[in-house]
């Protein structure tokens, strides 16, 4: 969402899930792909002439990471991941990949200064009337928060939100 707000032309959203790809495609996304297609690095790279500009992981796996890495264009290409695999699993990319100009950044935490971005992302998401509340899927109490956690671990929602009480 807050990418087609940016207007950005193409937006590639890539999951496992052809409902969470139906729904990105409502949100924005362009061109959708599930990433157990036998071919999905040939049709992206079809689709960009040659690799994305940009990819955004976010799957916290390093399958996922080096798929993304792999999506990306030569001299120039950039994958940021935002997620974080177990501690100890390792990322294999070719040395060559790297020295051909395509290039890696995690983040942690999103890497955000919220005194300063959320505002930002506040007048943007209100500038362009974005649904946020589309992702939603199921509240719970705070009492619930493992619940919570497992349905998301387990793909049963979207995003859950954790209600709590106010005294």
């Amino acid at each position: 969402m807050a990418l087609k707000a940016l207007n950005l032309r193409t937006i590639i959203a890539v999951d496992i899930s052809d409902e969470k790809l139906s729904l990105a495609k409502e949100l924005g996304a362009t061109h959708i792909f599930n990433s157990m297609s036998p071919n999905i690095k040939q049709d992206i790279q079809k689709l960009t002439d040659g690799g994305a500009d940009r990819c955004i992981e976010s799957a916290g796996k390093v399958t996922t990471i080096e798929l993304g890495f792999s999506l990306i264009r030569k001299n120039g290409g950039k994958l940021l991941f935002a997620s974080h695999p177990p501690d100890g699993e390792m990322i294999r990319i070719a040395p060559h990949e790297l020295i051909s100009g395509k290039s890696i950044e995690g983040s942690w935490g999103g890497a955000s200064m919220p005194d300063q971005d959320i505002p930002i992302i506040h007048a943007l998401f209100q500038k362009e009337d974005i649904p946020l509340g589309v992702l939603i899927t199921k509240r719970y109490k705070l009492e619930d928060i493992n619940e919570a956690f497992n349905d998301l671990e387990t793909g049963q929602v979207f995003r859950p939100l954790i209600v709590m009480e106010h005294f």
